[in-house]
Protein backbone atom coordinates (compact mmCIF):
# COMPACT_ATOMS: atom_id res chain seq x y z
CA UNK A 1 0.00 0.00 0.00
CA UNK A 2 1.18 3.60 -1.07
CA UNK A 3 2.01 5.95 1.49
CA UNK A 4 -0.89 8.30 0.10
CA UNK A 5 -2.87 4.94 0.25
CA UNK A 6 -2.52 4.54 3.65
CA UNK A 7 -2.82 8.49 4.62
CA UNK A 8 -6.66 8.41 2.22
CA UNK A 9 -7.70 4.70 4.20
CA UNK A 10 -6.79 6.37 7.59
CA UNK A 11 -8.44 9.97 7.09
CA UNK A 12 -11.77 7.58 5.62
CA UNK A 13 -11.65 5.65 9.30
CA UNK A 14 -11.34 8.43 11.08
CA UNK A 15 -14.15 10.34 8.85
CA UNK A 16 -16.61 6.80 9.47
CA UNK A 17 -15.78 7.05 13.06
CA UNK A 18 -17.47 11.04 13.17
CA UNK A 19 -20.10 10.23 10.98
CA UNK A 20 -21.10 6.87 13.20
CA UNK A 21 -21.32 9.22 15.92
CA UNK A 22 -23.70 11.03 14.41
CA UNK A 23 -26.57 8.40 14.07
CA UNK A 24 -27.06 8.84 18.17
CA UNK A 25 -28.41 11.93 16.86
CA UNK A 26 -31.31 10.42 15.38
CA UNK A 27 -33.83 8.64 17.55
CA UNK A 28 -37.41 6.97 17.40
CA UNK A 29 -38.55 10.87 17.99
CA UNK A 30 -36.75 12.28 15.35
CA UNK A 31 -38.28 14.49 12.96
CA UNK A 32 -38.70 13.01 8.73
CA UNK A 33 -36.59 15.61 7.71
CA UNK A 34 -33.74 15.35 10.31
CA UNK A 35 -33.31 11.79 10.73
CA UNK A 36 -30.88 9.60 9.07
CA UNK A 37 -28.54 11.95 7.92
CA UNK A 38 -25.18 10.08 7.42
CA UNK A 39 -23.52 10.89 4.25
CA UNK A 40 -19.78 10.56 3.01
CA UNK A 41 -17.03 12.63 3.33
CA UNK A 42 -14.89 12.53 0.49
CA UNK A 43 -16.62 14.21 -2.70
CA UNK A 44 -17.99 11.65 -5.22
CA UNK A 45 -16.78 12.67 -8.79
CA UNK A 46 -19.62 11.53 -10.96
CA UNK A 47 -18.29 9.38 -13.48
CA UNK A 48 -19.64 9.30 -17.07
CA UNK A 49 -22.50 6.60 -16.78
CA UNK A 50 -23.75 8.30 -13.79
CA UNK A 51 -27.12 9.89 -15.69
CA UNK A 52 -27.61 6.48 -16.87
CA UNK A 53 -26.78 5.41 -13.27
CA UNK A 54 -29.44 7.48 -11.77
CA UNK A 55 -32.48 6.70 -14.50
CA UNK A 56 -32.20 2.98 -13.84
CA UNK A 57 -32.56 4.11 -10.37
CA UNK A 58 -35.24 5.85 -10.41
CA UNK A 59 -37.20 3.60 -12.98
CA UNK A 60 -36.11 0.80 -10.25
CA UNK A 61 -37.83 3.04 -7.61
CA UNK A 62 -41.01 4.02 -9.07
CA UNK A 63 -41.81 0.20 -10.42
CA UNK A 64 -43.94 -2.07 -8.57
CA UNK A 65 -42.83 -5.24 -7.42
CA UNK A 66 -43.58 -8.31 -9.05
CA UNK A 67 -45.88 -10.62 -7.35
CA UNK A 68 -43.82 -13.28 -7.81
CA UNK A 69 -41.19 -11.72 -6.44
CA UNK A 70 -42.65 -11.98 -3.19
CA UNK A 71 -43.87 -15.60 -3.04
CA UNK A 72 -42.22 -17.42 -0.16
CA UNK A 73 -40.80 -20.79 -1.39
CA UNK A 74 -42.21 -23.58 -0.80
CA UNK A 75 -40.38 -26.39 0.27
CA UNK A 76 -41.56 -30.62 -0.35
CA UNK A 77 -42.63 -30.87 3.31
CA UNK A 78 -45.40 -29.16 5.73
CA UNK A 79 -44.73 -25.51 6.32
CA UNK A 80 -45.59 -24.29 9.66
CA UNK A 81 -47.87 -20.79 9.17
CA UNK A 82 -45.80 -19.43 11.68
CA UNK A 83 -42.73 -19.88 9.46
CA UNK A 84 -44.78 -18.88 6.37
CA UNK A 85 -45.32 -15.54 7.96
CA UNK A 86 -41.98 -15.09 9.61
CA UNK A 87 -40.19 -15.54 5.87
CA UNK A 88 -42.97 -13.28 4.29
CA UNK A 89 -42.26 -10.71 6.90
CA UNK A 90 -38.34 -10.95 6.37
CA UNK A 91 -39.16 -10.78 2.51
CA UNK A 92 -41.46 -7.28 3.01
CA UNK A 93 -38.29 -6.09 5.41
CA UNK A 94 -35.91 -7.21 2.32
CA UNK A 95 -37.73 -5.54 -0.20
CA UNK A 96 -37.91 -1.98 1.83
CA UNK A 97 -34.51 -2.17 2.21
CA UNK A 98 -33.75 -2.10 -0.90
CA UNK A 99 -36.06 0.70 -1.95
CA UNK A 100 -34.50 2.70 0.53
CA UNK A 101 -31.20 1.81 -0.13
CA UNK A 102 -32.12 2.76 -4.06
CA UNK A 103 -33.96 5.79 -3.08
CA UNK A 104 -30.37 6.78 -1.34
CA UNK A 105 -28.38 5.98 -4.05
CA UNK A 106 -30.36 8.39 -6.31
CA UNK A 107 -30.73 11.28 -4.30
CA UNK A 108 -27.79 11.41 -2.02
CA UNK A 109 -25.30 9.00 -3.37
CA UNK A 110 -22.17 10.17 -0.74
CA UNK A 111 -25.05 8.59 2.14
CA UNK A 112 -24.83 5.88 0.38
CA UNK A 113 -21.39 5.22 -0.17
CA UNK A 114 -21.51 5.45 3.61
CA UNK A 115 -23.46 2.41 4.05
CA UNK A 116 -21.63 0.57 1.61
CA UNK A 117 -18.89 1.13 3.54
CA UNK A 118 -20.19 -0.06 6.78
CA UNK A 119 -21.60 -2.97 5.25
CA UNK A 120 -18.32 -4.10 4.51
CA UNK A 121 -16.61 -3.05 7.27
CA UNK A 122 -18.92 -2.81 10.13
CA UNK A 123 -22.32 -4.96 9.52
CA UNK A 124 -23.61 -3.89 12.75
CA UNK A 125 -23.42 -0.65 12.39
CA UNK A 126 -24.91 -0.65 9.14
CA UNK A 127 -27.79 -2.54 10.49
CA UNK A 128 -28.22 0.23 13.02
CA UNK A 129 -27.87 3.01 10.48
CA UNK A 130 -29.90 1.55 8.09
CA UNK A 131 -33.25 1.07 10.56
CA UNK A 132 -33.12 4.64 10.86
CA UNK A 133 -31.93 5.71 7.19
CA UNK A 134 -34.53 3.32 5.43
CA UNK A 135 -37.78 4.77 7.85
CA UNK A 136 -36.28 7.90 6.62
CA UNK A 137 -36.50 7.27 2.92
CA UNK A 138 -39.30 4.97 2.83
CA UNK A 139 -41.41 7.83 4.83
CA UNK A 140 -39.94 9.99 1.82
CA UNK A 141 -41.38 7.85 -1.11
CA UNK A 142 -44.73 7.41 0.93
CA UNK A 143 -44.60 11.52 0.74
CA UNK A 144 -43.91 11.72 -2.91
CA UNK A 145 -46.75 9.38 -3.70
CA UNK A 146 -49.48 11.58 -1.50
CA UNK A 147 -48.19 15.16 -1.91
CA UNK A 148 -45.44 15.92 -4.35
CA UNK A 149 -45.70 19.94 -3.36
CA UNK A 150 -44.73 19.06 0.09
CA UNK A 151 -42.20 16.07 -1.13
CA UNK A 152 -40.09 18.64 -3.03
CA UNK A 153 -39.28 20.75 0.03
CA UNK A 154 -39.07 17.87 2.17
CA UNK A 155 -36.43 16.43 0.40
CA UNK A 156 -34.12 19.36 -0.40
CA UNK A 157 -33.94 19.91 2.91
CA UNK A 158 -32.98 16.09 3.92
CA UNK A 159 -30.39 16.53 1.34
CA UNK A 160 -29.31 19.80 2.67
CA UNK A 161 -28.81 17.90 6.54
CA UNK A 162 -27.35 15.27 5.43
CA UNK A 163 -24.49 17.80 3.71
CA UNK A 164 -24.65 19.75 7.25
CA UNK A 165 -23.70 16.14 8.87
CA UNK A 166 -20.87 15.33 6.14
CA UNK A 167 -19.31 18.93 6.98
CA UNK A 168 -19.44 18.20 10.84
CA UNK A 169 -17.99 15.36 10.56
CA UNK A 170 -15.71 16.18 8.05
CA UNK A 171 -14.18 19.81 10.30
CA UNK A 172 -13.81 17.15 13.22
CA UNK A 173 -11.04 15.16 11.40
CA UNK A 174 -9.27 18.47 9.68
CA UNK A 175 -6.67 19.72 10.67
CA UNK A 176 -5.18 22.40 8.21
CA UNK A 177 -6.46 25.39 9.66
CA UNK A 178 -7.16 26.88 6.11
CA UNK A 179 -9.21 23.93 4.92
CA UNK A 180 -11.29 23.84 8.08
CA UNK A 181 -12.11 27.75 7.83
CA UNK A 182 -13.45 27.04 4.21
CA UNK A 183 -15.23 23.82 5.68
CA UNK A 184 -17.16 26.42 8.35
CA UNK A 185 -17.83 28.69 5.83
CA UNK A 186 -19.96 26.36 3.85
CA UNK A 187 -21.03 25.28 6.96
CA UNK A 188 -22.48 28.64 7.83
CA UNK A 189 -24.01 28.77 4.42
CA UNK A 190 -25.73 25.33 4.94
CA UNK A 191 -27.03 26.30 8.13
CA UNK A 192 -28.88 29.48 5.98
CA UNK A 193 -30.22 27.50 3.38
CA UNK A 194 -31.41 24.76 5.73
CA UNK A 195 -33.37 27.53 7.89
CA UNK A 196 -34.80 29.02 3.96
CA UNK A 197 -35.98 25.65 3.52
CA UNK A 198 -37.74 25.41 6.69
CA UNK A 199 -39.12 28.57 6.10
CA UNK A 200 -40.55 27.75 2.48
CA UNK A 201 -41.90 24.61 4.30
CA UNK A 202 -44.22 26.77 6.83
CA UNK A 203 -45.02 28.87 4.43
CA UNK A 204 -46.57 25.91 2.54
CA UNK A 205 -48.32 24.56 5.25
CA UNK A 206 -49.60 28.38 6.30
CA UNK A 207 -50.83 28.42 2.87
CA UNK A 208 -52.91 25.11 3.59
CA UNK A 209 -54.19 26.50 6.81
CA UNK A 210 -55.49 29.79 5.31
CA UNK A 211 -57.44 28.22 2.39
CA UNK A 212 -58.98 25.50 4.73
CA UNK A 213 -59.79 28.51 6.95
CA UNK A 214 -61.62 30.30 3.86
CA UNK A 215 -63.29 27.69 2.92
CA UNK A 216 -64.70 26.89 6.61
CA UNK A 217 -65.67 30.56 7.26
CA UNK A 218 -67.36 30.29 3.98
CA UNK A 219 -69.52 27.70 4.96
CA UNK A 220 -69.97 29.35 8.43
CA UNK A 221 -71.80 32.26 6.36
CA UNK A 222 -73.46 30.18 3.74
CA UNK A 223 -75.03 28.10 6.76
CA UNK A 224 -75.71 31.72 8.41
CA UNK A 225 -77.73 33.26 5.09
CA UNK A 226 -79.66 29.50 4.51
CA UNK A 227 -80.44 28.84 8.33
CA UNK A 228 -84.25 28.82 8.01
CA UNK A 229 -84.30 27.20 4.86
CA UNK A 230 -81.95 24.17 6.17
CA UNK A 231 -84.00 24.01 9.43
CA UNK A 232 -87.55 23.78 7.31
CA UNK A 233 -85.55 21.01 5.13
CA UNK A 234 -84.77 19.07 8.44
CA UNK A 235 -87.80 19.38 10.02
CA UNK A 236 -89.30 18.06 6.61
CA UNK A 237 -87.40 14.99 6.51
CA UNK A 238 -87.74 14.00 10.39
CA UNK A 239 -91.20 14.52 10.08
CA UNK A 240 -91.24 12.08 6.91
CA UNK A 241 -89.21 9.65 9.04
CA UNK A 242 -92.09 10.02 12.12
CA UNK A 243 -94.45 9.14 9.47
CA UNK A 244 -92.83 6.31 7.96
CA UNK A 245 -91.96 5.00 11.36
CA UNK A 246 -95.73 5.05 12.39
CA UNK A 247 -96.90 3.51 8.76
CA UNK A 248 -94.99 0.46 9.74
CA UNK A 249 -95.86 0.18 13.21
CA UNK A 250 -99.79 0.14 11.67
CA UNK A 251 -98.87 -2.83 9.07
CA UNK A 252 -96.95 -4.70 12.30
CA UNK A 253 -100.02 -4.10 13.97
CA UNK A 254 -102.49 -5.27 11.70
CA UNK A 255 -100.31 -8.31 10.44
CA UNK A 256 -100.43 -9.16 13.93
CA UNK A 257 -103.78 -9.05 14.64
CA UNK A 258 -104.87 -11.08 11.53
CA UNK A 259 -102.50 -13.96 12.62
CA UNK A 260 -103.85 -14.03 15.96
CA UNK A 261 -107.55 -14.50 14.38
CA UNK A 262 -106.46 -16.88 12.14
CA UNK A 263 -104.93 -18.95 14.84
CA UNK A 264 -107.94 -18.28 17.06
CA UNK A 265 -110.08 -19.91 13.78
Amino acid sequence: MTFQASLRRNHMHRWALAMLATITWFGPAATLSAMAAHPMADEVSPSEDEPKRGEVAEKELNSKQDPAARQVPQGSGETKPDSTTNRRADQRAQDDDARALKFVELHQPELFQLLTYLRTKNPKQYQEAMRDIGRAALRLIQLRERDEEMYAIELNLWQTRCKLRLLAAEISVLEDPRKKNKAEGQLKQLVELELEQEQSRASLQRQRVARQLERLDAQIQKNEQEKDARVTRALKLWQNRINKQRSDAGKSGSKSKTTQQETDA
